[in-house]
């Protein structure tokens, strides 16, 4: 039943995207950009009609999400963390809408000097990490969401440790991609970021390697 009402609210966002799309996409400039750089350059563009492959992909992802749950050798670990898992689709799907959006109001040169790509990106990527951080210590052991290194597949107990570790950083992380845009200037704030992608990767892949080991060494 719970999956049912998250896969209504899903169905729900999708249906809103596309009737926005379909009602904006006349009023839209031929070309729009598709990619920026890390500094909120644009450097890649397409059609009007890119906005409708990165609806099909919403939609592709959302299809195979449930897909790999039931085909995941650790399918059964999923009822264990299916509101995690569930609060993480809903999330996409928002992160995903929240992208065609700013990629319309770039397009159509609505964004204000606060709220440009260069600040709304990294703080939207932001938020989806404190969102994945606050569930990640309820990742339960499985092949399709979470921190799949080696040592974490190898080993239930290094995954869960891994993830327990690793959900206060990706939150605090998350926070600092927030506010890093508004706080630092734009240099300093490319320094910050690139600092904080390295470190909610490096620092649980090592721990689970050093976790691994010492798994190990008491077998």
């Amino acid at each position: 039943m719970k999956n049912r009402k998250v896969d209504i609210i899903i169905v729900a966002l999708i249906a809103i995207t596309l009737v926005w799309l379909l009602a904006i996409y006349q009023g839209l400039p031929d070309t729009i950009p598709t990619h920026w750089n890390i500094s909120g350059e644009a450097d890649n563009f397409g059609s009007k009609n890119s906005l409708f492959i990165m609806f099909a992909v919403m939609v592709g992802i959302n299809l195979l999400l449930p897909l790999l749950a039931k085909i995941d050798p650790r399918s059964d670990n999923y009822k264990r963390f299916s509101h995690a898992y569930d609060v993480f689709r809903i999330a996409f799907t928002l992160f995903f809408m929240a992208l065609m959006f700013i990629a319309v109001q770039e397009a159509k040169g609505d964004t204000s000097s606060i709220f440009t790509v260069e600040n709304l990106v990294p703080s939207l990527i932001g938020v989806l990490f404190v969102v994945i951080g606050n569930y990640m210590p309820k990742f339960k052991h499985n092949y399709t969401i979470g921190i799949k290194t080696p040592w974490t597949l190898a080993n239930e107990e290094v995954w869960n440790k891994t993830h327990r570790m690793a959900g206060p950083i990706w939150t605090a992380g998350g926070v600092i991609m927030v506010f890093n845009q508004f706080v630092f200037t734009t240099e300093i704030s490319k320094i910050v970021l690139i600092a904080v992608i390295v470190s909610i990767i490096a620092i649980p892949t090592l721990y689970s390697y050093l976790e691994y080991k010492k798994v190990k060494s008491k077998e």
